[in-house]
């Protein structure tokens, strides 16, 4: 996600969060991985309950004194963008957008769903056709159910494996400015 970073205006705060449990082939993610085992939304509830408290804690905390935390925003890959979608059901008070590349809902959503948590939310979902770790099928069914929870959905589908193309790229930045007025610099994404 940091592709972005460079492009915010400065008086945004970027806060980088990483999964809480270690992964098998290294770094962390989001839920505590299962071999041959696709995770349920009970997977998620501790990060989505520590990113909520941290939500919560930031606002308190002396080195952000004088921070607006009123209005945030969420983009993930992979867990992360399942974590994000987890968290927009969960706390929709905490979700003001939702960007998600290669992501997916866990099993078990569709009771989150009905309740249309997600009511007018912008939520931009990108996949590729040939992901092989998520397949299309997770892909479409997670954008019928974000839509069944009232999200003003965009969804873009690139001939890609598990990653964000330069198009989907270029359609999140439209997606930005046209969804959450995020003042964006100018510049072309390189190849």
């Amino acid at each position: 996600m940091w592709v972005f970073v460079r492009r915010l205006k400065p008086f945004f705060i970027i806060v980088s969060l990483h999964g809480l449990f270690p992964t098998p082939k290294g770094g962390f993610g989001w839920y505590a991985y299962q071999e041959g085992v696709f995770p349920s939304t009970a997977d998620f509830q501790t990060p989505v309950t520590a990113i909520a408290e941290l939500c919560a804690n930031l606002p308190h905390n002396p080195s952000f004194a004088n921070a607006d935390f009123s209005s945030c925003h969420w983009m993930g890959f992979s867990q992360g963008a399942a974590v994000i979608f987890m968290l927009g059901l969960t706390h929709p008070s905490l979700t003001q957008s939702l960007v998600g590349f290669a992501g997916y809902l866990p099993n078990a959503a569709l009771p989150l769903c009905e309740s249309l948590p997600l009511a007018g939310i912008p939520i931009f979902v990108s996949h590729g056709t040939k992901d092989q770790i998520v397949p299309m099928q997770r892909s479409r069914q997670t954008v019928q159910l974000l839509t069944l929870a009232g999200a003003n959905l965009t969804y873009c589908v690139s001939s890609c494996n598990h990653q964000a193309s330069l198009g989907c790229l270029k359609d999140v930045e439209t997606f930005l400015r046209a969804n959450i007025n995020l003042p964006i610099k100018e510049q072309a994404y390189a190849n």
